[in-house]
């Protein structure tokens, strides 16, 4: 077995540096010894097609698959050589199977994309009756068969190495692709007729224009890039992928091409290989500012925030007037908490282009963060005035939920605003509304969907994980559909809790809606409300018999698409009703469960007892650090005299954002001395330093309270009078058996948190207790929470299998 790998090493370098007969010769005698290694049928086969032996290549690749069955990069390896050998059906078939099997990788989609897009261009051609040399030449360039060998080192296809689609060795030495036609370009007319279209958002027309560009010169790259670029327009990127695709083994060093790939790839969640096209763009151009904006939005979503800021920089040093480049270095800035800079790049970008929503949006969120509501509203309302259509929902969700932090806006203002949304994004996708055929039967197994972004580490997951991993698949069948643009090992998790997993990048809102209404779900449940990458629109489309929204947003939706909202009967007052469109469906209390983070360790004893003073503190984002609660924690800080509070988050990385809360508890005469702001991840040892952690108003937090008590901290709250978002902090201590923490007014809430810091006994005996009481608790009771929720799902289906309507419907 040795001399086996042995020569299959020296031959895999000999294949490399393109010497091929040596290569071959080596693969054969490797063989000779162990016939049943599959990585050696698999090398090469790919080296066979490589000299244009097809049946013999694909017949050992076939073998490859063969011996090592579970390995994608095998079945992937088939299929591919099955395509670059002209023979696409038989491809898709392969990747089909590989995909029943469960070979689901992100590479075995994009391939299957391929292969369709390849049936679809011989259709396309054959029926043109374009001769069969040209057909050779579109269909195998979709990739050459030298790639796959070069990659057959990693049993991996060529489509996810780190160079795809490069053109083969005699390619290269041509400096052009496979074909000895002469290419007819599209006329700078024709180009500029285009780009008119698109531009003024005829879409319509601008697709009927790319299609018989494409017609007419199948072989200038122009009309397939246009073709894609009308489809990323309508945000339908799984069909731009194959068309631009095309466009770029049409001008395989077309920088253009290659970042527009990389752009949808990204939208696709395809992350590393939208980096490797974007450095493939980079290559042939080092000055191409947009791939290194695109690599840097990539970087920024797999968090690697660094990295993004060092590509935004660059993007700028070739072109200092790119705003969106300017508005994404304002994004990664907010994410490390860097908010004065993200304001600043944000008008800069805002100066070039005015209408930039995206950097609009950031600049408010920013804004927000530092608790500048006012001017946050201010720029969300502009953002709607400029917004195109397909953006206005991302506008309003934005200041929806900047509304529901405010803490001037009434329970009305803030309600009649969710309504606004309804009129504006969900009333013109009632034409979408269908009557449903799932089969009325109030008893049977109930398909239940889940719709998020945040299957991942996310405080979502501390809340959802336990659900999903409890849910008894007797009563439910569970599908999740996934809008991710990374994963990670809890992602690794959540996928074995549902039945089905349906990735949602790149699938516009309207087509998910298709497909949630072909998946047969009987009860959608929409986690995000009104925060980042929600499917409301989706939502909007009714897809499902039963809509109903939790745990994600502690308001209304304010869509009428949506049946109910699950709360328990603390969380929601008689008289809150009025302020959802939404049904309340109350579940017995509490309407929730939480799964403590790993890794948080022991309790600890009271810092008091060490440090002689008390310690306040809180978790807490700027967004609910508003006027009220300053002056009230400052009250408290007042009356007792040495108390200290720490204000830890990631709104506090920055220097100046630490000096100008200070300022503003100084106005209250709290010296900042008394105060230690900043930020600290994870935040397990802070929270083990305080003594009493203080609830925000009127917006209450949920996790940090959570993780308050678990680590045997108690908590004051501040409760409100009707919606959800006011009364989080109560429902937790009501649950958890401490009601005695709750306050109704500001007065009582000072006089509360006084009070227990006066007593340090009993604080002791509350911390000594405390993780005992909350393991005990509700809040602790996975498979109890998971049958309430599994009975209100039941509940909400007879009411419609027995009116063949739900709320939504009769609004």
């Amino acid at each position: 077995m040795t001399d086996c790998r042995a020569l299959l090493e020296q031959a895999t370098a000999h294949h490399e540096s393109g010497r091929l007969t040596v290569a071959e010769h080596l693969y054969r005698a490797a063989l000779a010894l162990d016939g049943n290694l599959a990585e050696t049928h698999h090398r090469l086969g790919a080296l066979l097609l490589e000299l244009g032996q097809s049946d013999e290549g694909l017949d050992h690749l076939r073998r490859a698959v063969e011996r090592s069955s579970s390995t994608a990069g095998y079945w992937e390896g088939w299929a591919l050589g099955l395509l670059i050998a002209r023979s696409a059906q038989q491809a898709l078939m392969v990747i089909d199977q590989a995909l029943a099997l469960g070979i689901d990788t992100p590479s075995a989609h994009s391939l299957r994309a391929q292969i369709l897009g390849a049936i679809s261009d011989q259709e396309f051609l054959a029926s043109a009756e374009i001769g069969d040399t040209v057909l050779g030449s579109v269909t195998g360039s979709q990739v050459s068969a030298d790639n796959l060998g070069s990659e057959s080192k990693k049993a991996l296809p060529a489509h996810q190495s780190a160079k795809p689609r490069a053109r083969s060795r005699a390619d290269r030495k041509r400096g052009g692709r496979a074909s000895s036609n002469p290419v007819v370009k599209v006329s700078a007319a024709n180009r500029n007729d285009f780009v008119s279209l698109l531009l003024q958002g005829r879409l319509e027309p601008a697709e009927s224009f790319a299609q018989r560009l494409i017609e007419r010169y199948p072989s200038d790259s122009f009309g397939w890039q246009a073709a894609a670029s009308v489809e990323m327009q309508r945000l339908n990127y799984k069909a731009a992928l194959p068309l631009m695709h095309k466009a770029v083994e049409l001008s395989p060093e077309h920088s253009e091409c290659l970042t527009s790939l990389g752009n949808i790839l990204r939208e696709l969640g395809q992350q590393s290989e939208a980096i490797a096209y974007f450095r493939l763009a980079i290559k042939s151009d080092p000055d191409c500012e947009g791939a290194y904006n695109g690599l840097g939005m990539v970087f920024q979503d797999l968090r690697r925030i660094d990295e993004a800021i060092s590509c935004y920089l660059r993007a700028l040093q070739i072109d200092p007037n790119q705003p969106k480049a300017h508005s994404n270095l304002g994004s990664a800035y907010r994410s490390k908490g860097l908010l004065d800079l993200a304001v600043a790049s944000c008008n800069r970008a805002l100066s070039i282009d005015p209408q930039l929503m995206i950097a609009n949006n950031v600049k408010a969120a920013s804004l927000q963060d530092l608790g500048r509501f006012d001017e946050a509203l201010a720029c969300y309302d502009l953002g709607l005035i400029n917004a195109s259509d397909k953006n206005a929902a991302v506008v309003y969700s934005n200041r929806l939920f900047l509304l529901s932090y405010h803490p001037d806006k009434s329970p009305q203002e803030i309600y009649e605003a969710h309504l606004e949304f309804d009129r504006v994004i969900g009333a013109p996708l009632r034409g979408h509304w269908r009557p449903h055929t799932n089969v009325r039967d109030p008893e049977r197994r109930l398909r239940v969907g889940y719709v998020s972004p945040d299957f991942r580490k996310h405080v979502v997951s501390y809340y959802l994980e336990a659900l999903m991993a409890s849910h008894d698949k007797r009563q439910v069948e569970v599908t999740a559909y996934a809008d991710l643009a990374r994963e990670d090992e809890v992602t690794a998790r959540f996928r074995t809790y549902a039945d089905h997993w349906v990735p949602t990048n790149g699938v516009s809102d309207l087509d998910l809606a298709e497909r949630i209404r072909a998946d047969g779900i009987d009860i959608l449940v929409d986690l995000s409300g009104h925060t980042a990458l929600n499917r409301l629109r989706t939502f909007a489309c009714r897809p499902a018999p039963v809509a109903v929204s939790w745990l994600g947003y502690a308001n209304t939706t304010g869509l009428r698409a949506i049946d109910y909202v699950a709360v328990d009967a603390f969380q929601s007052v008689d008289a809150s009703d009025a302020l959802y469109i939404e049904q309340l469906w109350r579940v017995p209390n509490p309407a929730g469960v939480y799964r403590p983070s790993e890794g948080m360790g022991g309790v600890g004893s009271l810092p008091a007892e060490v440090h002689g003073f008390v310690t306040f503190g809180t978790l807490t984002r700027g967004i609910r650090m508003n006027d009220r609660v300053i002056r009230v924690w400052s009250t408290i800080l007042q009356r007792l005299e040495g108390a200290r509070l720490v204000i830890d988050s990631s709104s506090f990385v920055a220097e100046k954002a630490c000096l100008e809360l200070a300022e503003r508890f100084a106005v209250h005469g709290i010296c900042p001395e008394r105060l230690s702001i900043g930020c600290h991840t994870p935040p397990w040892d802070i929270l083990r330093s305080l003594d009493i952690t203080l609830d925000p108003f009127p917006h209450n937090s949920s996790t940090t309270l959570f993780e308050s008590l678990y680590l045997g901290v108690p908590v004051i709250t501040l409760l409100g009078h009707l919606i959800f978002s006011s009364r989080m902090g109560g429902g937790i201590l009501a649950g958890v058996g401490h009601p005695e923490w709750i306050a109704t007014t500001e007065e009582e809430y000072i006089e509360k948190a006084v009070a227990l810091a006066s007593d340090l006994e009993a604080l002791a005996r509350i911390r000594a207790n405390l993780r005992a009481e909350f393991e005990a608790s509700p809040w602790r009771d996975e498979p109890g929470f998971a049958r309430k929720m599994e009975q209100a799902y039941r509940g909400m289906w007879r009411r419609w299998c027995e009116h063949g309507q739900g709320p939504a419907d009769l609004r």
